[in-house]
């Protein structure tokens, strides 16, 4: 990889009570995962990708500062969080700021284009309308 700067990520988990702990560190063990193999494999365009780590613990306050510090250290994007109402809290945030969020689960977001203005926030669990047709 080249000496380029890293491509900063924020990695939104629960890692302290009252969230659900489990959880956290089964995502943040997939967030960091996926980026030693892009790294392994010579980064993003030769850069490579950096997590910054921040525990929600399943609180949207604590999220949203979160988010206001990693927007100040230079993050490009947003990944994770698994409550809800915590993934609506940074996406709402994300959006405020214009920055890319992606979560691994959100049974309860309901992400419309048409009050979120921000193309790069994305779901990556199907719909439960869509799971019954995968399952069919």
């Amino acid at each position: 990889m080249s000496t380029s700067p890293s491509i900063r990520i924020g990695a939104l988990v629960p890692l302290t009570r009252p969230g659900w702990i489990e959880a956290g560190r089964h995502l943040l063990a997939g967030l960091e995962l996926a980026a030693r193999e892009v790294n392994d494999a010579g980064g993003m365009r030769g850069r490579p990708i950096e997590l910054l780590v921040r525990d929600t613990a399943a609180d949207p306050q604590r999220a949203a500062a979160a988010v206001d510090e990693l927007a100040t250290l230079g993050v490009v994007a947003l990944a994770g969080e698994y409550h809800s109402v915590v993934a609506r809290t940074i996406a709402a945030k994300a959006d405020a700021l214009r920055r890319g969020a992606l979560f691994r689960r959100l049974r309860g977001l309901r992400y419309d284009r048409r009050t979120c203005r921000n193309a790069a926030i994305a779901r990556r669990a199907p719909s439960k309308h869509r799971r019954g047709l995968v399952a069919r």
